[in-house]
């Protein structure tokens, strides 16, 4: 986060690993905006390449932000300047977002609700992570208040301090 440049953090995690619960509880971290990306597709009823997608967002949004997603770029050179981290939750943590969402009704329950599904997502992630040698943390919050210093709160985040 250093310079005139807005920092940018992208943390990728699987599915049922708990991106949205800590977007939505944490819309400020340390005064960087938290976006859960999957909600933003659906918001925006994008499809198309997820990549390309998460690159042009990070490149097109002018504050300091952390994009919590699920698959990490092929090239790390088209993440240039951008802050990148895993987060794979202990299972015992992952498999209780699992029920979470299976209690929330989600359509996608059915996939992730499968323990084998999630062990072989998990493994994919690791390997990603160690071959590119990225940072992994075992939750969000462990994540972000690793890649945001404190020094970097801006005042107005105390406004945000009860989120957290």
């Amino acid at each position: 986060m250093a310079g005139d440049l807005p920092a940018k953090i992208y943390l990728m995690a699987t599915p049922s690993s708990g991106k949205s619960y800590f977007a939505n509880g944490n819309q400020y971290f340390r005064g960087v905006r938290v976006i859960d990306f999957s909600v933003l597709r659906l918001e925006r009823r994008e499809a198309g390449d997820y990549h390309r997608k998460v690159h042009r967002f990070l490149q097109d949004y002018d504050s300091p932000v952390c994009l919590l997603g699920r698959r990490g770029p092929k090239d790390l050179t088209d993440f240039d300047g951008v802050t990148l981290g895993v987060v794979l939750p202990s299972m015992e943590d992952h498999l209780k977002f699992v029920a979470a969402r299976a209690a929330e009704h989600r359509r996608d329950i059915d996939r992730w609700a499968d323990e084998e599904n999630i062990l072989e997502a998990r493994k994919r992630l690791a390997k990603y992570a160690k071959k590119r040698k990225l940072p992994v943390f075992t939750s969000f919050r462990e994540a972000a208040e690793a890649l945001i210093p404190e020094e970097q709160i801006p005042e107005r985040d105390s406004d945000h301090a009860a989120s957290e």
